[in-house]
């Protein structure tokens, strides 16, 4: 976890230490806390920077800036992009599962970071990979096994249960957050069926986020695409 450069860790009291980062410093409670919490864009002061200043910069200025720390990090970024395809092939491999997985375009990370305001420090999604198995038993015995033997990797863990998301009526997957090498990575689990009925319904969110105003017939398109992808393969369609 501690990678190049991460120079040293120091003890700054009886109960806290000094995460020395290049000339970045964070004060933490316990080497846990770093492993489970930490993300290695909060430690960097010039982007926590730019997510204070940001909101007052000019547009192109606030891309270059975002370009920049993509390519600040590139390499750090594709040593955690490999462990996680390692450990994720493992465990598609041993399940008969499908595994996918990308990081966020540029074009992706823009439009969230500059144009809708979200602070670059809190993307948990710049690795992202998704694990598909062919039945709902099957992802059972994933998730319970994933979070047993990679709890110390976990940050976070939702399961979307029906009801929950009362917009988009999202439901069925599994949602990790977890931390590679400094890195917030997401992943999800769901069934083969329910991806492919999920892509559909992006399309719906994909329109609905751009313009901020979601119609009424999307809301019930959306929602009955979700109720079809977690239906069971025995039950017919129509």
């Amino acid at each position: 976890l501690l990678n190049k450069h991460i120079y040293h860790l120091t003890k700054y009291n009886r109960r806290s230490f000094k995460l020395i980062f290049g000339e970045n410093i964070m004060t933490i409670h316990s080497f846990k806390e770093f492993i489970n919490e930490g993300n290695i864009l909060q430690l960097d002061k010039e982007v926590r920077a730019f997510d204070a200043n940001k909101k007052t910069m000019e547009y192109d200025d606030a891309v270059k800036e975002v370009e920049r720390i993509l390519t600040k990090y590139q390499d750090q970024m594709q040593t955690a992009s490999d462990k996680f395809f390692k450990l994720m092939k493992g465990y598609a491999n041993r399940g008969k599962a499908d595994f996918l997985y990308n990081t966020k375009p540029v074009t992706s990370i823009i439009s969230k970071v500059v144009k809708r305001g979200k602070n670059f420090t809190q993307l948990g999604d710049l690795i992202r990979g998704a694990i598909l198995f062919d039945t709902q038993e099957e992802l059972d015995a994933f998730v319970k096994d994933f979070q047993r033997k990679e709890k110390t990797m976990i940050k976070d863990y939702e399961a979307k249960e029906k009801g929950g998301d009362k917009t988009y009526g999202y439901y069925g997957s599994h949602h990790f957050d977890l931390i590679i090498d400094g890195f917030v990575i997401e992943l999800q689990a769901m069934t083969k069926k329910l991806w492919q009925f999920k892509d559909t319904a992006h399309d719906i969110y994909n329109k609905t986020r751009e313009t901020g105003v979601i119609t009424k017939a999307d809301m019930e398109l959306s929602k009955k695409i979700f109720n079809l992808g977690n239906r069971p393969k025995y039950i017919k369609e129509c």
